[in-house]
């Protein structure tokens, strides 16, 4: 599974450094005016908590009887603190929040796709190798 995760750090660098060219591109080339403010804080915040999340997954990973749960409890903590995050700048800021929301969520869907997708793909190498050595 190490190979897993090495292509896991690899794709999501490279899902991360496109994300960041489409929103430099939004903010500075086009001035489609749209994105957010406070949408690089929103980028960094899902670089740590993606990170993080999927390092909790990879503990999982040593018992695979346990693996769910690990997974389970990663996307649950994604998920309260994405809530957290949104409510307390919800509290804290009186402008552009619906822009700060619209552009949260299209991150929260396009990083945990990302995750679901890489996730599957492991899944269905690795019941593939294991119909092999049956």
């Amino acid at each position: 599974m190490k190979n897993g995760t090495t292509s896991f750090y690899k794709n999501f660098l490279l899902l991360f450094i496109t994300i960041s060219l489409i929103i430099f591109l939004l903010t500075h080339v086009v001035d489609a005016g749209f994105p957010s403010q406070y949408i690089w804080v929103i980028q960094i915040y899902f670089l740590i908590v993606s990170l993080a999340s999927h390092r909790i997954a990879e503990m999982g990973l040593k018992n695979v009887e346990t693996f769910h749960v690990y997974y389970m409890g990663s996307m649950g903590l994604r998920f309260f603190l994405s809530l957290v995050f949104v409510l307390i700048f919800l509290f804290l800021s009186k402008d552009a929040r619906l822009n700060f929301v619209i552009d949260f969520f299209i991150l929260y869907f396009t990083y945990t796709s990302f995750e679901i997708y890489i996730l599957l793909r492991n899944l269905r190498a690795n019941s593939k190798n294991e119909g092999k050595n049956v």
